[in-house]
């Protein structure tokens, strides 16, 4: 008899609350979990919201409080990456740290074999394990930032919404009759209110941002800058610098609170070096992978030129742009699975 009993993380929208009720339609004793996270009133709202749901499909959901471990796992992660001149990528580290690693937690607790969320992305056989791919939903696919799930945990996750479109999403849950059917979709980064990321770093260490020089490559001084917390490789908007012709970050000193600039074929590159942190296939030398180094840009065919325990040098057909330091590296093959990922360094 297949175990039918899965948790399913729950937040409140229309993805995991669809989730929710697809898994109770295909004949799943579903409980509902939903976890609070950092500061936010907006919890509050998304609570009622998930309760709502809960008691029209008819399943219990649990609240649990992680504020405190959000905090020190994600927020200060967070933090600490900016304050090294790299850019960190918050979702990714959550889902590893704290969003499936709790709710497999409580499922363990709760004797539930399965967990869910309402993430479009897809789990397919391939020669006896499981592995994580992309949903149908190529333009919502989140396969990116599921990529160091460890396999313990892959290998119990149901995804519901593998199979579908946001727009097909939203009508289920409409004739379904749950109200939040319409609701609109969550900001980029959870915690950050407004998406003011810079702000937010400004509030919580106002003691370790301060102004300094813009520069070229050659070390010419061109202009001033807020901090360099604010800016990105490969950033090109809001740099505040005239030379002629558009300026493009392509370096990040802390220790000179400099911003180095220059133009767009400084940021281009073919080699680049990843810190690897998760493999479910390992990757070898010499051979060719599909290689994606931000959610929303293209996988790119690349050769893994050395391995050297966890760092990889790759070199890609055709340039990177803007290869940044903290973001994932994510490894696929020509099936569009994801064999492994790791950080830029």
């Amino acid at each position: 008899m297949i175990d039918k009993k899965v948790l399913v993380g729950m937040s409140g929208g229309v993805d995991s609350s669809t989730a929710a009720f697809l898994l109770k339609e295909q004949g799943y004793e579903v409980t509902g979990v939903i976890f609070r996270f950092h500061e936010s009133e907006s919890f509050f709202r998304h609570w009622e919201d998930a309760q709502g749901v809960a008691e029209k499909i008819g399943i219990l959901l649990i609240q649990m409080d992680f504020r405190k471990e959000f905090q020190e796992e994600v927020i200060n992660y967070f933090i600490k990456e900016y304050l090294c001149g790299r850019t960190p990528n918050p979702c990714p580290v959550c889902n590893e740290r704290m969003k499936f690693k709790k709710i497999a937690l409580k499922a363990d607790e709760l004797g539930i074999k399965w967990i869910a969320t309402g993430h479009y992305a897809s789990i397919v056989e391939n020669s006896g394990s499981k592995r994580l791919a992309k949903g149908i939903h190529d333009k919502k696919s989140q396969e990116y930032f599921l990529s160091v799930i460890p396999q313990p945990i892959l290998d119990r996750i149901l995804f519901p919404l593998s199979g579908y479109l946001k727009s097909e999403v939203r009508k289920i849950a409409e004739k379904a009759g749950l109200a939040v059917s319409q609701k609109r979709e969550s900001q980029e980064i959870c915690f950050i209110p407004g998406d003011d990321y810079f702000q937010f770093l400004k509030e919580k260490i106002p003691d370790k941002i301060f102004e300094g020089d813009i520069v070229t490559l050659e070390g010419k001084k061109v202009g001033r800058h807020p901090g360099f917390l604010k800016f990105t490789l490969g950033q090109r908007r809001g740099i505040g610098v005239g030379l002629g012709k558009p300026q493009y970050v392509i370096g990040i000193r802390p220790e000179t609170n400099q911003i180095v600039v220059g133009d767009k074929e400084q940021i281009l590159r073919k080699k680049i070096k990843i810190y690897l942190r998760n493999e479910f296939e390992s990757i070898e030398p010499g051979k060719n992978y599909r290689v994606k180094i931000r959610y929303k840009s293209l996988s790119q065919n690349s050769k893994v030129l050395a391995k050297d325990n966890q760092i990889l040098e790759i070199e890609a057909e055709e340039e990177f742009s803007a290869p940044t330091p903290g973001q994932l590296a994510v490894f696929y093959n020509d099936s569009d699975e994801v064999l492994a990922a790791g950080d830029i360094i």
